[in-house]
């Protein structure tokens, strides 16, 4: 894995009282997004302030307060009608060297009041996406160009660049972030490709294999209150997203028949995991899928056939779920913070997913083998790891656990990254 050039010196101790102002990702609804923040949070020091910018701030503003979290709303709406005349006009008073500030209101305040931003995007920039979602991808950043804190992109999947939008608006946006993190080779390459001359571009690890577990009583309680508390089980997530994408029927299918092959191998009973939930249907939403819908018809499939299959059908935070996924034997999923979350508690996974970063991630631990990506989907040969994976699965934990010790120490450099570059700035 590249470290490049991060060295030592990142890893002293830096002074007290950071800002951090988080962007790109949510606490709720995609708990892929929850992951990476509460992963960067466990490791901020109690003196530093954190402050969240959210796009979703009917869902997550009771639930930052609850945690005791600063959160402002900033959604797609407001960015468009607030952040993007702001960048503007902003832009035209730097060119002119006159006064800005004064034109900030609400949240663009924070633009200039935090030492510097974090962007948590998890894919960005992505021949994979749609446009609106690479217009969304830029919009956190031009309030930040105009104020001059500097941003950090967090370990995430980048490229490919080949369609012209992607390619442009990425080669604008990167070139003004101060440390883009990729999570894969291909990330990194791509993207050193795209800015050749770009000095502070690093491969690390996602940061939410650091994700902490909630507590054993916790996770406890939830396998009692679903009937599993004390067995072995199964965790398999499918992904609203793969099912748009690929055949839903097929798809289904697919997952129906590795449940049932797992089952006749092993005798575990399988539990569906949800891993993103709906959000409300509000102005300035962007993004209400949820899982649940996948889960529920592979469940309802199972209610006439002898097969015991259980469903998360609760709404629970990260930790949660990190702790329900480690205690499986095994699992199968086509979230990818799902299978971070598996592989980082040493369980054994397969994933059908879609785009390189499950390869990405997958090559981390040499088990590349097990991923399957859309629309390369076969059959008969996932059902044939799918076989390996239910046989093996106590020979590749102990493959995991070699590997992730060093896994979980390249993770934790993004947070030194971002604390040295909020440590620099003198605002």
């Amino acid at each position: 894995m590249a470290y490049n050039d991060v060295g030592n010196r990142w890893l002293m101790e830096v002074k007290m009282g950071k800002k951090y102002l988080v962007c790109g990702a949510c606490i709720v609804g995609n708990m892929g997004g929850a992951a990476l923040y509460e992963s960067f949070f466990s490791q901020v020091d109690k003196k530093d302030k954190i402050t969240i910018l959210s796009k979703y701030p009917k869902d997550e503003l009771p639930v930052c307060k609850e945690k005791g979290y600063n959160a402002y709303k900033f959604n797609t709406i407001d960015m468009l009608l607030y952040g993007l005349p702001f960048f503007v006009f902003g832009s035209l008073l730097k060119l002119l060297h006159l006064p800005h500030k004064w034109m900030a209101r609400g949240p663009l305040k924070l633009y200039y009041e935090n030492d510097v931003l974090v962007d948590f995007s998890g894919i960005a920039f992505s021949d994979y996406r749609g446009f609106s979602d690479l217009i969304i991808n830029m919009l956190w950043f031009f309030p930040a160009f105009v104020s001059d804190i500097p941003i950090i992109k967090i370990s995430q999947s980048l490229g490919p660049y080949q369609k012209k939008s992607v390619h442009f608006c990425a080669k604008y946006i990167l070139k003004r972030i101060h440390i883009v993190v990729t999570r894969g080779k291909n990330s990194y390459n791509e993207t050193k490709m795209l800015l050749p001359k770009k000095r502070h571009i690093y491969n690390l690890p996602d940061i939410a294999m650091c994700l902490e577990q909630a507590s054993l009583e916790q996770c406890n309680q939830i396998l009692e209150q679903i009937g599993l508390k004390g067995k072995k089980y199964v965790v398999i997530a499918p992904s609203i997203v793969v099912d748009e994408r690929a055949d839903s029927e097929f798809y289904r299918k697919l997952i129906k028949k590795s449940l049932q092959k797992v089952y006749k191998i092993t005798g575990f009973p399988v539990l569906l995991i949800p891993h993103t939930r709906g959000l409300s249907k509000a102005l300035g939403v962007d993004n209400i899928s949820d899982d649940l819908t996948v889960c529920n018809d592979i469940k309802n499939y199972f209610k006439s056939i002898n097969v015991p299959v259980y469903l998360l059908q609760g709404r629970y935070d990260a930790k949660e779920l990190k702790g329900i996924i480690a205690g499986a034997e095994f699992a199968i999923g086509s979230r990818y913070h799902f299978l971070i979350a598996s592989m980082s508690s040493g369980v054994p996974s397969l994933a059908l997913g879609w785009g390189y970063k499950y390869r990405e991630m997958f090559e981390l631990f040499d088990m590349e083998e097990f991923v399957f990506e859309y629309p390369g989907f076969e059959e008969n040969t996932i059902l044939a790891k799918v076989t390996e994976l239910a046989e093996n699965y106590l020979e590749i934990k102990k493959k995991i656990e070699t590997k992730l010790p060093n896994i979980k120490k390249e993770s934790k450099k993004n947070f030194y990254l971002a604390s040295k570059l909020a440590e620099k700035s003198e605002r």
